[in-house]
C-alpha cells in the first residue's frame, strides 16, 4: 500500500487490526477504516457489500445535499426509487415528530435547468409506533 502496489476504493478492518494500520493513515486518508464510517467491524462480507452497493452523499453548507441519483437513460421508476432512498436516509437523522426534515428538493441534469419538485410523497409519515416511541422518550 505504501508503495502504491495495492490500491482500492475503500478499506475495511476488524477492530483489533486498526491500531496496526495507523502507519497507513496518512497514505489512505479518507479511505482509512473508521467505525464511524462503517468500515470497522467483525462482519467483513457485510461491510464489503455495503461499500460495493452503497451510495455516498455529502451535506454541504446550508444543509444542501448534492448527489447523483441516476442517468438520463434510466427508467423514471429507478430515479424515483433513488430519490426516495436518499430522502429516507437523510430523514433518519431527525425524529419525524419534529416536522419535515427536507423542505424542498431540486432535480437537474448537467445540460438542463433545475426543476423544483414536490418532495412530500417521499417524506416519512408519523405513525402510531413513532408517536409511542416519542412519548416513551419524553416521559
Amino acid at each position: 500500500i505504501l508503495d502504491d502496489e495495492i490500491q482500492a476504493d475503500f478499506y475495511v478492518s476488524v477492530p483489533d487490526m486498526v491500531s496496526k494500520l495507523v502507519p497507513l493513515k496518512n497514505k489512505l486518508r479518507k479511505k482509512f477504516p473508521k467505525s464511524k464510517r462503517g468500515s470497522v467491524g467483525y462482519n467483513i462480507p457485510e461491510m464489503i457489500e455495503i461499500f460495493k452497493t452503497g451510495h455516498e452523499y455529502l451535506v454541504e453548507r446550508d444543509c444542501y445535499i448534492l448527489s447523483k441519483i441516476g442517468t438520463v437513460d434510466m427508467p423514471r421508476e429507478h430515479i424515483a426509487a433513488n430519490v426516495a432512498t436518499i430522502i429516507k436516509d437523510v430523514c433518519t437523522h431527525r425524529p419525524v415528530s419534529f416536522g419535515p426534515f427536507v423542505e424542498r428538493a431540486i432535480i437537474c441534469s448537467a445540460t438542463s435547468e433545475s426543476l423544483l419538485f414536490n418532495v412530500e410523497p417521499f417524506l416519512p409519515q408519523i405513525t402510531e409506533d413513532n408517536e409511542e416511541k416519542n412519548q416513551m422518550v419524553n416521559n
